[in-house]
């Protein structure tokens, strides 16, 4: 299906959550929390920056990314974590079958 959004450059628009998402879905900076959606159990990256530091030859740059106990913080961007994809969807749309998101069966959405 082509996007009727957007510049048209991506055959399956995908990105990641920002911090201030994490934030506005319940995540707390540095406070553990697993009581709200985005929370895995497991640790991954957003799209938003913290930091470059560098000091003579040594540069480290700074990610926000999900905790482990459902917070979020910042991580060297040289530590091993994931990423969890996210789409936006258009107001209206529906789940219309049930599937449970796997390969195997996808959910699939009906705009009203």
């Amino acid at each position: 299906m082509e996007s009727l959004t957007g510049n048209g450059a991506l055959t399956y628009p995908v990105g990641l959550l920002t911090a201030d998402e994490l934030n506005l879905a319940g995540g707390v900076f540095d406070a553990a929390n697993e009581n709200y959606y985005l929370y895995t159990g497991q640790e991954w990256w957003t799209m938003t920056p913290d930091i470059l530091h560098s000091s003579g030859w040594l540069s480290r740059g700074y990610e926000y990314e999900m905790k482990y106990n459902g917070s979020f913080g910042t991580g060297d961007i040289y530590n091993p974590v994931g990423v969890r994809p996210s789409i936006s969807l258009a107001p209206g749309v529906k789940i219309a079958s049930g599937g449970d998101g796997t390969a195997q069966t996808p959910y699939e959405f009906v705009l009203e």
